[in-house]
C-alpha cells in the first residue's frame, strides 16, 4: 500500500509539472502557435478552429489535450491516408499483461489451431516483436468470434475501410482480419443478445474515435441512423473515412447548430451526423434506442461525465459502455480516479436505471462492459 502511494504521488507530480510548466498539454497554446495548418486537410483546420471557439473546448481533458497535440503532429508528417498509423497505439495492441490476456485464454482454454493464418507478418511502424504479439492477439479474438454469431457478420465488413489507409491485419482463412473487425463485432455480440438494435435504430455513439463502431453497424443495417458525438482530432478522422465508405449517405457535419430544433431537423434529414458534446443539451425525448460509449468515459473528468450521463438520461432508451477497472487519468489537474467497483457514483449513473449487463471484455480482462437500459 506504502509503495503504491508513493508511485502515485510519483505520477501526479510528473502530470503536474507538465500541466503547469510545459506546452505537452495545452491544446488551445499549441493550435495557436502551430505553423503547418496550411499541410493539414483544411476541413480539420476549420473544425479544430470551431471546437476551440466552443463550449465544448472546456470538457476536454488533459490526456486529451496531450494526445490531440500528438496526433496533430502525426498527421501533418503522415497525411489523412494513413490515419491508420496515426491511431496506432489506440486500438493496435503489441504487448500484454498477464492480468489483461487471462480473459482470452480462459475462454480459448480447449481450442485447437486449424486456421491458415500469415502469423509472422511484419507491419510497417512495428517491430517484428511487436508485429508477432499483434498478430496473436488478432488470432485470438477472431478464434472468440467465431463462437459468436456475429462471426457471420463478417462478410459485411469491407475491407477498403477496415483493412487500409494504415491499419495493421492479417489473413485467417483466406479472410483479412484486424483488431477493429473483430473487437466491433464482439462489442455488437453483448448489444445484440438483448435485441435493442431493430432495422431503423437511431444510435447516438460518444467517442468513436476512428468510426469503426459506426463503420460495423451501418454495414450490417443501412437503415440505422447514427449520430457521433465526440473531439478533434478524432471526429475528423471518423468523418473522413465513413464519408468514403458510405458514399451514398447523407452525412452531416452539424458542429455549428445552437438549438434543439435545428438539431433535431438536422437527424431526421440526414443519415450520418456529427456534433460535439456541448450539443448533446439539445437532444431531447429519447430519440437514441441506444447510446455507445467504448473506452472513452474512463478518459473524462468528472464534470463532463456528469454532464454526459444527464444528456444520455434526455435522449437515449439504453447505454452500452467499456471502462477499465480503474483509471488514474493523466494530466488530470486534480487527480481524478475511477473505478468500475464504484460505477454508479464515479460515472453518475442513475438510480433509476437498470443494469442489464456487468462483463469484463475478452482483451483487456481488465475492462468492463456495461449495458443499461436508460428509464
Amino acid at each position: 500500500m506504502f509503495i503504491n502511494k508513493i508511485n502515485y504521488l510519483r505520477k501526479r507530480f510528473f502530470y503536474l509539472r507538465k500541466i503547469l510548466f510545459s506546452n505537452e498539454v495545452n491544446f488551445k497554446k499549441f493550435w495557436k502557435n502551430f505553423e503547418k495548418k496550411e499541410k493539414l486537410p483544411q476541413e480539420l483546420v476549420e473544425i479544430i478552429n470551431k471546437f476551440i471557439a466552443s463550449k465544448s473546448s472546456s470538457f476536454i481533458s488533459g490526456w486529451w489535450e496531450y494526445n490531440n497535440i500528438k496526433d496533430i503532429k502525426k498527421l501533418y508528417q503522415l497525411g489523412i491516408e494513413n490515419y491508420g498509423k496515426i491511431f496506432f497505439h489506440y486500438y493496435t495492441w503489441h504487448d500484454w499483461s498477464e492480468e489483461e490476456i487471462k480473459n482470452t485464454l480462459d475462454i480459448l482454454n480447449s481450442e485447437l489451431i486449424t486456421e491458415k493464418i500469415n502469423i509472422f507478418k511484419l507491419h510497417n511502424g512495428l517491430t517484428r516483436n511487436e508485429s508477432f504479439k499483434s498478430n496473436m492477439l488478432m488470432f485470438l479474438l477472431y478464434k472468440i468470434l467465431k463462437q459468436t454469431d456475429e462471426y457471420n457478420l463478417l462478410e459485411k465488413m469491407e475491407d477498403s475501410s477496415f483493412c487500409s489507409n494504415g491499419h495493421p491485419f492479417i489473413n485467417v482463412n483466406d479472410k483479412k482480419i484486424s483488431h477493429d473487425k473483430v473487437n466491433s463485432l464482439l462489442q455488437l455480440s453483448e448489444i445484440n443478445r438483448f435485441k435493442i438494435l431493430k432495422e431503423n435504430s437511431h444510435i447516438l455513439e460518444i467517442g468513436a474515435g476512428s468510426g469503426r463502431m459506426a463503420d460495423t453497424i451501418l454495414s450490417i443495417n443501412n437503415k440505422n441512423k447514427y449520430v457521433i458525438c465526440d473531439v478533434p482530432v478524432a471526429i475528423y478522422i471518423s468523418y473522413y473515412r465513413l464519408k468514403k465508405r458510405f458514399k451514398e449517405k447523407k452525412i452531416e457535419l452539424a458542429i455549428d447548430i445552437d438549438n434543439q430544433n435545428d438539431l433535431g431537423d438536422c437527424i431526421k434529414k440526414n443519415d450520418l451526423v456529427f456534433i460535439f458534446p456541448h450539443q448533446l443539451k439539445f437532444i431531447k425525448n429519447k430519440i437514441f434506442d441506444l447510446t455507445i460509449a467504448i473506452s472513452c468515459l474512463h478518459e473524462m473528468e468528472k464534470k463532463t461525465l456528469k454532464f454526459i450521463m444527464h444528456n444520455i438520461n434526455n435522449s437515449s432508451r439504453n447505454l452500452y459502455f467499456s471502462i477499465w477497472e480503474k483509471t488514474d487519468i493523466p494530466f488530470s489537474l486534480f487527480g481524478t480516479t475511477l473505478r468500475s467497483s464504484n460505477v454508479n457514483k464515479d460515472y453518475f449513473i442513475n438510480s433509476n436505471w437498470v443494469q442489464k449487463v456487468k462483463k469484463k471484455a475478452h482483451f483487456p480482462s481488465n475492462i468492463v462492459q456495461f449495458l443499461y437500459a436508460v428509464n
